[in-house]
């Protein structure tokens, strides 16, 4: 099955219904499931083989269910109603009003009144469900009066914008639990034409045509994409007539086009910008480019209207090799997976060689029409992230330290040493409240070292830390180079005096150093003497393509399988083996400073 099935132009209606047809009829084996859950107060179901479609598409098997009709309030309220017995992972808040049926409704009469009802709603949900909370906007009609008279209905528009405002704000202060979707934002990417349907709103109370449902049901299947991991972590980019305009061994660096205010030269220059950007959000920069070394860097050292530099750079392939292979060359020494990748390049060659070779990776080609260039990224929606923080802001630093680290070590011939050279620190402790943030992004974007692939908000990683048969360990690493950051989580459960292990994963960055055979034993003697367990502790493995080596570590520990159902394996161990060697690791206690 293709990664980047899209609804595109070429893509039709009922293509799009005979995929999602197709998968259900042939139920293919999904790594990842989710359960949405609509509250709404129109006719939302049409959305449904859209969602389908870019959810299966993402492997990724979703289960949708809906509240009745303008039956909000009862659900949340219900004890036994789908919202509250399932839990579902994600609830979507969809609510709209008719520009003539804004204040008709007896509950509200005003902008008070309106404001007071929906964030008795938001907080009804985040009170009584674990989910994260996805709400929208509200859209304003665009045919009013030239000047707007509050007491009418024409003057809604300015009612409608304090409004939006108050619900931004709202969603700002509850990040953790609530994302606003813009609907506003559709309309104005559509219109208002082919965004509303008012015939069927008066018919069936269905306001919204396709095209913006599809828009809707992309902005809602990616956010579910990146809780279950899927997310991209590395932009990799030709430099040729893709960072500037111009060949830079031809035209030299005085001729090519980057500049500040003149075209062509000025849309390079944005571009860069946006890359920059991306930069600062934690994304790894990386060139791969056909190119003499030398005048790549001449360019990002010496040009005065290069914002990208030289220290943007995480990793670069400069050469004459095929780009499949630099690429291929470039996810290995970044520990990264082909499906977090994006390449961009200007030539159609190059784009199909790549996604020939590479099918995960995702590919986009710089457009015919130059001016929508700066646009790409942003159109695409590639690099979503549902927040960041500051080991997202050094993720280059760490990668350039860990080149650092590959240089060290082929000066040693014995892996030992090498290892003891690294004067390796760890600091293992209860996670802290300011800590819940970057272990609910661990577990999101943790792919290869990850036991049992569950992905948490941070929002239950708080609900964790206040149970009392519950213990969340946090691993920040260190060693001679610089600091890696948090990198390790184990989450462990008091159940019926067996410790049960819920989670254990560790960033790709500190693996084969050992680091996780010291910090799970460090783990398990705390638990054992904490909890007063001497008995045997359980664990379940989620297995994948891509954490083959959680495997051999279970193993390795002492782990014995007990039972198997499709990629889920319930493992038990009564007693750790003798591990590996990792008395070169020092472990400090204490919360990290």
């Amino acid at each position: 099955m293709n990664n980047d099935v899209e609804f595109t132009r070429t893509t039709s209606f009922n293509e799009m219904l005979g995929f999602v047809n197709h998968i259900e009829k042939n139920k293919p084996s999904f790594h990842r499931t989710t359960h949405i859950h609509f509250l709404r107060n129109f006719t939302i179901e049409p959305i449904e083989p859209f969602l389908k479609f870019y959810l299966y598409s993402a492997h990724i098997n979703v289960h949708i269910t809906y509240s009745d009709y303008d039956a909000i309030h009862t659900e949340i309220l219900n004890s036994d109603s789908t919202l509250i017995l399932e839990q579902p992972e994600f609830v979507v808040l969809s609510l709209f009003y008719h520009v003539n049926d804004l204040f008709s409704h007896s509950q509200y009469q005003n902008l008070s009144d309106l404001k007071n009802y929906v964030i008795t709603l938001y907080e009804s949900l985040i009170e009584k469900t674990k989910s994260l909370i996805l709400i929208n906007t509200f859209i304003p009609s665009s045919h009013g009066t030239l000047i707007q008279h509050s007491a009418d209905i024409d003057g809604l528009p300015a009612v409608y914008e304090q409004l939006n405002y108050f619900i931004n704000e709202f969603a700002s202060a509850h990040a953790s639990r609530i994302i606003l979707l813009d609907w506003n934002k559709y309309v104005r990417l559509l219109s208002e034409e082919k965004s509303i349907d008012h015939r069927y709103w008066y018919m069936n109370k269905a306001p919204f045509k396709k095209e913006f449902l599809n828009q809707y049901a992309v902005d809602i299947s990616n956010i579910v994409k990146l809780v279950k991991g899927q997310i991209k972590k590395c932009l990799i980019l030709d430099c040729d007539n893709t960072l500037w305009g111009g060949i830079i061994g031809e035209d030299g660096l005085e001729k090519i086009k980057l500049d500040y205010y003149e075209y062509p030269g000025k849309i390079y220059y944005d571009f860069q910008q946006r890359i920059i950007n991306l930069y600062n959000r934690g994304i790894l920069i990386v060139l791969c480019s056909k190119n003499n070394a030398e005048d790549v860097w001449n360019v990002l050292d010496n040009h005065p209207a290069s914002l990208l530099k030289r220290e943007h750079i995480a990793a670069h392939k400069i050469n004459w090799n095929d780009k499949a292979t630099n690429i291929k060359e470039i996810a290995e020494e970044l520990n990264l997976g082909f499906d977090s990748l994006v390449f961009i390049d200007d030539s159609a060659f190059e784009c199909g060689l790549v996604s020939k070779f590479i099918p995960e990776i995702t590919v986009l080609q710089v457009p015919k029409e130059l001016y929508l260039l700066p646009q790409l990224l942003l159109k695409n929606k590639i690099f979503e992230s549902l927040n960041i923080n500051e080991a997202d802001k050094k993720r280059t630093l760490s990668y350039q330290q860990e080149q650092l680290r590959r240089t060290s070590a082929q000066q040693f011939v014995d892996i030992e040493e090498y290892l003891k050279s690294l004067n390796l620190k760890l600091n293992i402790h209860i996670a802290k409240d300011s800590e819940f943030a970057r272990i609910a992004q661990l577990t999101q974007k943790t792919n290869q070292f990850n036991l049992s692939l569950k992905r948490y908000t941070e929002k239950e990683i708080q609900q964790f830390s206040q149970c009392e048969n519950t213990k969340i360990f946090s691993l920040w690493t260190s060693d001679k180079f610089g600091d890696y950051g948090l990198t390790g989580v184990f989450i462990a459960k008091n159940n019926s005096n067996h410790i049960y292990i819920d989670s254990f994963l560790q960033s790709c960055r500190i693996l084969s150093k050992r680091i996780e055979y010291a910090f799970f034993t460090y783990c398990f003697e705390q638990l054992k003497s904490a909890w007063d367990i001497t008995t045997n502790c359980y664990t379940d493995y989620f297995q994948t393509q891509r954490n083959g080596q959680i495997f051999q570590f279970l193993q390795m520990l002492g782990f014995r399988k007990m039972n198997e159902k499709d990629n889920f394996h319930e493992y038990e161990l009564n007693q750790l083996s003798l591990l590996p060697n990792f008395n070169f690791i020092q472990i400090n206690e204490g919360k990290h400073s």
